[in-house]
């Protein structure tokens, strides 16, 4: 299977296996180089080829979903990481780790919105000191 076949066969899985992904707006002059995955959004990786010493897809993931907790995974500056496919067996790992840092992601998104809705029903007293 060629690079540009692996990357869109990784796109695929992506879009068709996590919900709310959808593939977003590269603007660049000429052909894009890359293929975005967006999520609630928000850029959640670049998938690029990689063609140098060994051909391979390589999946930028931002930090925005937090930090990639995975051995494989090269960090970057801001959280976010670079992870390499090389063949067809590669491609369920990414995407089950692109799935986990979504799923981390709404949870914490829903904890906050908890926290927050809970800080709504207490009425905190006010400040009784002197200025």
């Amino acid at each position: 299977m060629n690079l540009e076949s692996l990357r869109d066969l990784l796109l695929l899985e992506i879009l068709r296996r996590i919900p709310a992904a959808e593939e977003g707006r590269v603007a660049c002059v000429g052909g894009p180089s890359y293929r975005r995955v967006d999520w609630g959004g928000r850029a959640l990786a670049y998938l690029r080829l990689h063609r140098k010493s060994a051909p391979r897809v390589r999946v930028d993931v931002t930090g925005w979903f937090g930090p990639v907790k995975d051995p494989g995974a090269r960090p970057c500056a801001g959280g976010s990481a670079t992870l390499w496919v090389s063949n067809e067996g590669e491609l369920d790992s990414v995407v089950e780790l692109l799935a986990g840092l979504i799923s981390g992601r709404s949870a914490e998104a829903s904890k906050h919105e908890e926290d927050e809705d809970a800080g709504d029903r207490h009425v905190q007293p006010k400040w009784k000191g002197e200025a």
